[in-house]
Order: C-alpha cells, then structure tokens, then sequence
C-alpha cells in the first residue's frame, strides 16, 4: 500500500458512542463513515469496546484509502475534559499589543497551567475577548494607545492518563495520534 497523504482520519470518543470517519481532502467527500453506539453505567470511555472498534474499522479504512492509517485527528466527549476560564490583566501598559506581548502572556499562562495541573494536557488556549482600557473586543485591535489590558482566555485540557489510555490502544495498529 502507497502512502497517501489526500486523506485524514477521524475518530471521534465518547461515553455512549464511537464514529471513524474517513475524509478525501482533495474532493472534499467523506469516503468511510461507521459510528457505533453503547450503554454503559458508567461515566467512563469503555475502552474494550473501542479496540474491538477499530479492529472492525482501522482494516477497511485502509481498503477503501489504499494506504495504511498512520496518524489518526481524535476528537474526545468527556466529562473528564477540563475548561477553565481565567483573565490576566496588565496595567500601565502604555504601548500598543504586539504578538510578542501576547506570546510572552500566553507562555505565562500555559506554564503557570503545567504547574498546577501536571495530570492534564492543555490541548487549547482560546482568547475570548480582549479587554483594553474599560472597552470589550472579539479581537485584537490594531493601533489602541492604552493604559490597562486585560486577556479573557478559555483553556481546555484532557486528562495525561486518558491519552494515555488512548494512545496505548492506537499503537497496536501503529498509529500516532494528532
């Protein structure tokens, strides 16, 4: 089988369901598409079934691609998945916003999240608004001389040991996770 790189594929995972989804970039079609549903009691992935899953579907994914899946995008449901909102503000901050004002903010954000949530991967940070002397943005604005900023940023992060447990069970058919 011929590496093709015209396809991505999707797995989505949930409580009570599981779908495969493979997708034709270059004609923009969804060529495979299997979703399976369960019940269980609790409110926990089921594992088991999500191997004998992809047993059923990583096979003939590859049949209708003509190349192996080597990297698959996983997009989780879960009650596990942590969203936190936090706002950072800076005051006296009379120049105007570069990108290396909001990089150096941002990196601050993220490690002060590694510090202390070490048993979760931050998977997203989202800036919903920008706040800058009293007035509310969507989006950065160009050239606001300014005395106070403040950032209202979302972060989502997984569970380290839910992507583990994913991850571990993707190896056996020799795929990396995106």
């Amino acid at each position: 089988m011929n590496e093709v790189i015209d396809f991505e594929t999707y797995l989505v995972v949930s409580n009570d369901k599981f779908e495969i989804y493979l997708l034709d970039l270059k004609n923009f079609k969804n060529l495979y598409k299997k979703e399976f549903k369960y019940q269980s009691d609790l409110e926990k992935i089921d594992l088991n079934l999500l191997d004998e899953f992809l047993e059923k579907n990583i096979f003939s994914i590859e049949k209708v691609a003509g190349s192996f899946v080597n990297k698959i995008n996983v997009i989780i449901q879960n009650k596990t998945i942590l969203n936190l909102d936090l706002s950072v503000k800076k005051k006296n901050y009379s120049q105007n916003i570069s990108d290396v004002f909001l990089k150096n903010i941002l990196t601050d954000v993220k490690d002060l999240f590694k510090e202390n949530y070490n048993q979760y991967k931050l998977i997203h940070m989202i800036i919903d608004k920008y706040i800058i002397d009293g007035v509310s943005y969507s989006s950065l604005q160009d050239q606001i001389s300014n005395d106070e900023i403040c950032l209202e940023i979302k972060l989502i992060s997984i569970p380290n040991l839910l992507i583990l447990e994913i991850e571990n069970i993707l190896k056996k058919y020799q795929i990396q996770v995106n």
